[in-house]
């Protein structure tokens, strides 16, 4: 990663729901919380992971990818998300009208990445 000092990253960490006045981003990266509360999860991830790191809301497994995308100003968006649900985020980011949607696939061959662009 090359990094132009005319223009240094910005790095946001914190609940989506706080974030106020989003910046410009070429480019965001996220990696929200992606597992729904009544999946299986390993003792080593459950027993030291912060739960509020892990689990979406019951109801909801693609909450935090919509209100990434609904309050962030991007120009390319990248997710990681849950192999069971990879295909339902990017066929959110393509219904919400942005471009070259793709998924891609982590080491041992589960859908793991999604990523776009805005038109």
């Amino acid at each position: 990663l090359r990094l132009c000092p005319q223009n240094p990253p910005t790095f946001i960490a914190g609940r989506i729901e706080d974030l106020s006045e989003p910046p410009d981003c070429a480019l965001v990266v996220s990696n929200p919380p992606y597992i729904p509360p009544d999946f299986p999860v390993s003792p080593r991830v459950r027993d030291f992971e912060p739960h509020l790191a892990l689990f979406t809301p019951p109801d909801d497994p693609l909450y935090f990818y919509r209100q990434i995308v609904r309050k962030t100003r991007f120009q390319n968006i990248l997710f990681e998300v849950h192999e069971h649900f990879a295909q339902q985020v990017a066929e959110h980011l393509t219904e919400t009208g942005l471009l070259n949607v793709f998924v891609e696939k982590d080491f041992r061959g589960n859908p793991r990445f999604v990523g776009a662009e805005r038109p």
